[in-house]
């Protein structure tokens, strides 16, 4: 335990990483065991049923359109699912192709593709290193996003992709927000009025308030254990004088 404690207070005091609660450490496990022994496989699967062209731009209302036909929506375990979320989630997920007739018979099925394969994922870790949201700090638990989305023909590439956490990856889909990749290929994002949105500067990093700091910054006061010492030498009080001349006092006042 003891050549254990340096490694501990360093993970402490690594704010490059942001910590986990209790509940990312939850998804965190959750994940795991839906990957099993393959690392870079889709951390979710769910099963989402919903007609292909419904799931390009076109058809998919947001933000108050009155676009598309909001019969058209997509179905997840009796659950109906607006198309706008179902691109989300399939962003960056497995996608299998499933062909059916008019009375809902199915003709053919496609092998899963995985929209964003894990040498992309891994390099846009590098390039992003997290949420490329202006102030997000999230490193953790992120998601690759289609600039076009691979529904509306939007190939799958560095060029073509951010990534986000999946707080911020709501707002490009369901909350009308925009973003683009600027000149140094960094992701830009547009508020759903198409102004900018700025970025954030980083967060001030906390100036050491421990103990040699404060007796750093008091030094010159010459501050000992007689600073504050009381000058009562123990004589107990003599409260009747006390009453005495307060009435005194008060009679004189």
């Amino acid at each position: 335990m003891l050549e254990r404690a340096p490694g501990v207070l360093q993970h402490r005091v690594d704010v490059a990483k942001r910590r986990f609660d209790r509940a990312d450490a939850l998804v965190s496990l959750a994940q795991a065991y839906l990957r099993g022994d393959r690392p870079n496989r889709s951390t979710i699967e769910v099963v989402v049923t919903i007609p292909a062209a419904s799931l390009q731009a076109h058809a998919a209302p947001c933000c108050g359109d009155e676009a598309g036909d909001p019969i058209e929506v997509g179905t997840m375990a009796g659950t109906f699912v607006s198309p706008e979320a179902v691109r989300r989630l399939s962003c960056d997920a497995g996608v299998v192709a499933l062909i059916e007739d008019e009375r809902g018979t199915p003709l053919s099925v496609g092998r899963k593709q995985r929209t964003i394969a894990g040498a992309l994922k891994r390099a846009l870790y590098k390039r992003d290193a997290g949420c490329a949201y202006p102030g997000c700090t999230h490193r953790s638990f992120l998601e690759g996003h289609h600039i076009r989305h691979w529904a509306d023909g939007g190939e799958t590439s560095l060029k073509n992709a951010a990534l986000l956490c999946s707080h911020h990856h709501r707002y490009v889909h369901e909350y009308g927000y925009t973003v683009e990749l600027d000149a140094d290929q960094r992701p830009r994002f547009r508020d759903p009025h198409g102004r900018h949105v700025a970025a954030v500067p980083a967060r001030p990093a906390p100036q050491d308030l421990g103990w040699p700091h404060i007796r750093a910054a008091n030094a010159a006061l010459n501050i000992d254990p007689e600073t504050i010492g009381c000058g009562w030498d123990g004589t107990p009080v003599d409260y009747g004088a006390i009453i005495e001349q307060l009435l005194t006092a008060d009679e004189f006042s």
